[in-house]
Formats: C-alpha cells, sequence, structure tokens
C-alpha cells in the first residue's frame, strides 16, 4: 500500500521526525536539578515511625484480695470470681495478659474478683496500729499483746484476718510504757539526802547531798528538768551531818559527876559534832563546860575553897564516844585536885 501511495508514506515520515524534536525540545527546557525529581523525593506520606509496643498494667499487682484490672493495648480485663472460692485473676506475664486461678483461704469467699473474709478471725482491741495504746490481738485462742522490746513498741494488728507485727520507736519525749508510747518527758525529784533526775528511758541519775564540812551542806535542787548544784551554810545551832545529809539541829548533852558547874569533876559536854572537855586555863583554874537553855556554855573555876589547902588543875584522859558522830575520841580532862 506504501508502494502505490509514495506521498501517504512521505507525510507520515514527517510527523515522525516532527514529534521527535518536539520532545526533545521539552527536555531541553527543564530546570537543572529537577530531573526525575518525583522519583529521587520520597514522600511525605511514606515517612517511617517507630512502632509504640503496648504495656500490660496490673492495678492490684496480682492481690486477691483487692479487685484489679489488666490494661493491655486499649483493652481491659477484670478479676472474676470462676466460683464461690477461687478467683481468676487477672495478671501480667511478660508484658502480655494473663490469668491465674488462686484459691480464697479458708474463712474467705469470692465475691466481686476478689477473696473476703466471711468470719473476721482475727480481732485487736486498740483497732490496729495504734501506739498510744496497748492492744491485744487475738487468733484462734491465741493472744498476742503490744509489748516494749529494747525501748521501742512492738504493735501487733490484723492484716488480711492474721496476726502481724512491727517494731517501731516512739516520737521524740515519748517513751514505750506497758506496751504504748507515753507522753513522758524528763522529771526531777527532791528527796530527804538526795536528787532524782529520772530520764524515763532506764536512765536515772541520782546525786546525794553531801557534807563540805561540819558547818556547810552541798545540795542539789531541781532547776526545771536540771539537777543544779547549790551550798547551804547551817545555822550556828546546827551542824552538818553525813549520816542524814542534812543540816541537823544541835543537842547539848553533859556527862560527868556533879552540878554544873563543876570544878571538883572531871566533865565534857557533847554539843552536835562537838566535844567539849573540861580544861586548865592555869595551874589553879578549870575551864568548865556544862548546858544551859540547849545550848553548851563555860565557866572559869579556881580551885582554892579557902579552907582547906589550895587544890591545882589535874587531868585525866578518857576514852568519850559521841553518839552523834558515831565515834570515839581519846580525851584529857581537867579537874581540881
Amino acid at each position: 500500500m506504501f508502494s502505490r501511495n509514495p506521498i501517504l508514506v512521505i507525510a507520515i515520515i514527517s510527523l515522525v521526525i516532527l514529534f521527535g524534536c518536539v520532545q526533545e525540545q521539552d527536555t531541553g527546557n527543564a530546570k537543572p536539578g529537577t530531573e526525575n525529581a518525583s522519583a529521587s523525593s520520597p514522600s511525605k506520606k511514606n515517612e517511617s515511625k517507630p512502632l509504640e509496643v503496648p504495656k500490660c498494667t496490673d492495678s492490684d499487682a496480682e492481690n486477691s484480695f483487692k479487685p484489679g484490672t489488666v490494661s493491655f493495648n486499649s483493652t481491659s480485663f477484670d478479676d472474676v470470681c470462676v466460683n464461690s472460692t477461687i478467683v481468676q485473676e487477672q495478671v501480667c506475664q511478660g508484658n502480655k495478659p494473663s490469668t491465674k486461678q488462686i484459691e480464697c483461704p479458708a474463712g474467705y469467699l469470692c465475691k466481686k474478683g476478689m477473696c473476703y473474709v466471711t468470719e473476721q478471725r482475727c480481732k485487736d482491741s486498740d483497732g490496729g496500729t495504734n501506739y498510744n495504746a496497748t492492744g491485744t490481738v487475738t487468733y484462734d485462742g491465741e493472744e498476742f499483746t503490744d509489748v516494749c522490746t529494747t525501748g521501742n513498741l512492738k504493735e501487733y494488728y490484723c492484716q488480711n484476718d492474721k496476726p502481724e507485727n512491727s517494731i517501731t520507736s516512739c516520737p521524740k519525749q515519748n517513751h514505750c510504757v506497758e506496751g504504748h508510747c507515753e507522753y513522758w518527758p524528763p522529771t526531777c525529784t527532791e528527796e530527804k539526802g538526795s536528787t532524782k533526775l529520772d530520764m524515763h528511758t532506764g536512765f536515772v541519775e541520782l546525786k546525794e547531798n553531801f557534807c563540805k564540812d561540819l558547818g556547810t551542806l552541798v545540795t542539789n535542787k531541781c532547776i526545771g528538768a536540771n539537777i543544779s548544784i547549790q551550798e547551804t551554810k547551817c545555822a550556828s545551832t546546827e551542824w552538818c551531818s553525813n549520816e542524814t545529809k542534812t543540816c541537823e539541829t544541835r543537842t547539848c548533852e553533859e556527862f560527868g559527876v556533879g552540878n554544873a558547874p563543876d570544878k571538883d569533876n572531871a566533865g565534857w559536854v557533847i554539843y552536835g559534832p562537838d566535844i567539849y572537855v573540861d580544861k586548865c586555863s592555869s595551874d589553879t583554874v578549870v575551864t568548865d563546860y556544862y548546858c544551859e537553855d540547849g545550848i553548851v556554855k563555860s565557866a572559869a573555876l579556881g580551885c582554892g575553897n579557902g579552907y582547906y589547902v589550895t587544890y591545882s588543875c589535874k587531868t585525866n584522859v578518857r576514852d568519850i564516844y559521841n553518839s552523834q558522830t558515831d565515834k570515839y575520841y581519846a580525851l584529857s580532862i581537867a579537874y581540881c585536885g
């Protein structure tokens, strides 16, 4: 057909040549860097994102005594009762939901996905962890009473209908007393002859009064909750007794034969801790001691009697016992003879 119609052949060849020129011109007019732009630049819709791994959570941490829920990938699974005594507990294993069947202990039944007590076996008289009261937990005929141990409180209470205990320290200025914490600040008390500071922690400080000398008493006084040391001078009619640790009233006691004053008999006076013995003031004069109105007095007496030969002052050693000091003293006692 083409050989018969050369004009048609020439027309077809011209169209082919013209179409090729037009394609080359379009390619040449393209902007640099835009060739195959659609192939080299990925679409935003095809950008990759990291996959989020679902997390398994259990609200009651496998506690059959609480109703719980396991959540995973926007789905939740609640604990349920299989029957009256068995809980189907929802749990997480390997970050995936799973189940466990747990049998309720004796005295418990399954209800609303948990074990609950049907008859309370454990009872606490102080209502639980009450540190300010001494309580007793009873369980199957046994008793467990709150008690103090090494200064701390051992508190008994009920948990899951069974007895439990914990050991705790009482707050500041509280001390464990007979199974409970009690506010008990340090106390200072004065007793005859001593002062006691009780910290109520097992530590008791006891300070005793003492005599610095026969006329000075050292005492320990309470100033608030502290002990203060003070010195006290005894009165002139008193003396400091180490036996009673107080200022005692002096008593006057006269010993020896004769009526006071008496120069012819050796005598002495005990006045508190002091002993006054008759003494020679000179060869012919005796100083005689005697009691009058509860105090000691003295008089100088000459040995002459005006009728007979003048006597002289002589001495005699005697062992004298003082009941107020509970001691013996060897002393020389004077008399006229």
